[in-house]
């Protein structure tokens, strides 16, 4: 009976202490998984952040690209027939 006694207190501290051991390593696991996501998500927001300005930056030159292409157009052809007007003026 003192041999059996033996063994299953041999057993039954070593599944405790590979239960104390998994418990642990678990914890240790999901705080270093839990710290990664956290520095992914703070990646992730700067980059996207970063590329939102950029794209604002580029519809931004876009609207003034647009605003002086077709916008200011009129404006110098009228300037240009102006001056050719005073011309045909001045030369009569």
């Amino acid at each position: 009976m003192e041999t059996l006694k033996t063994i299953v207190l041999a057993l039954t501290g070593q599944a405790v202490m590979l239960a104390v051991l998994g418990y642990v390593g678990k914890s240790l696991f999901e705080r270093l998984i839990a710290r990664d996501i956290k520095r992914f998500e703070n990646d992730l927001k700067a980059k996207s952040d970063a590329a939102i300005e950029q794209l604002k930056n580029t519809l931004q030159l876009q609207t003034i690209e647009h605003q002086v292409r077709f916008v200011s157009f009129p404006v110098a052809l009228n300037y240009r027939n102006h001056r050719v007007i005073k011309r045909r003026i001045v030369a009569r």
